[in-house]
């Protein structure tokens, strides 16, 4: 892209060659606005930083096209990534392992040459926000948040479009006294792996509470737990094929059904 990493200065509005060199010499907590354009590259964010697409609206937008990096982008604690396309990462698209929250809004996912996940977040805490994305063509799952050990997450999955995934489309996993709560409304599930396009995990003392309202699934839902001690708990539970399309199978262990998951 049009740009010199070593004279640009934000203060004049000179920009950088790189994403990676933007996001390294931007401090903590600060955005980083990405021009229209493909990117070779693959970034690792500062805690608290945001990439911004120059045309997302989180900004003054400035563009209608979404920029495309060709790579990954690993995230810190609390990142926003806005208005961004996603093509040929070389393992999952936006890893947030172990990280304490995150925004992931607008995005474009193209996983035709990934060999991960679309979004993964493994052991990870806090509040994610994941809307209004289209994932298409990953090898493994679109969009998958995990809790571990004593972890707390709170998740929003809504709006979001997942194609041709080679595995789930949306998939929770909670374990060792983990908590997930997640609300999952309105994403469009097709042409995902056979079976179990939906999943839900509990293992090892796990708890997972779902809100799940007007989502699209060609397939399955499935909820499973590893041991007796596990929970999931799906408001309104009875009605799930009712709320949404695709049919429900529960493995192993008895959904209670609750009037209000209070998210």
């Amino acid at each position: 892209m049009a740009g010199n990493d070593a004279t640009a200065n934000p203060a004049t509005g000179a920009p950088y060659k790189t994403i990676a060199a933007a996001v390294n010499t931007a401090p903590v907590g600060t955005d980083v606005i990405v021009r229209p354009g493909t990117y070779a590259e693959s970034i690792t964010l500062k805690n608290n930083q945001r990439l911004l697409g120059s045309g997302s609206t989180r900004i003054t937008a400035q563009a209608v096209q979404r920029p495309e990096i060709n790579g990954s982008i690993t995230l810190g604690d609390g990142n926003t990534v806005d208005f961004i396309k996603i093509k040929n990462a070389p393992d999952n698209a936006i890893d947030g392992d172990d990280q304490n929250g995150g925004t992931i809004t607008d995005c474009e996912i193209d996983g035709t040459a990934n060999l991960g996940n679309g979004l993964q977040a493994y052991s990870a805490t806090g509040t994610w926000v994941v809307e209004n994305n289209i994932v298409t063509n990953v090898t493994g799952i679109g969009i998958e948040l995990r809790t571990a050990l004593n972890d707390n997450m709170v998740s929003y999955v809504n709006n979001n479009t997942i194609r041709d995934s080679g595995f789930n489309a949306i998939a929770f996993q909670t374990e060792d006294n983990g908590l997930l709560r997640a609300q999952v409304n309105d994403n469009t599930m097709t042409g995902n792996q056979t079976t179990f396009t939906f999943e839900v995990i509990t293992l090892d003392t796990g708890t997972v509470t779902l809100q799940m309202i007007g989502n699209e699934n060609d397939d399955v839902y499935r909820f499973s737990a590893g041991d007796v001690a596990d929970s999931i708990k799906v408001e309104n539970f009875a009605d799930l094929e009712t709320l949404n399309t695709g049919t429900v199978l529960v493995d192993l262990l008895s959904v209670e059904d609750i009037a209000d998951a209070g998210l």
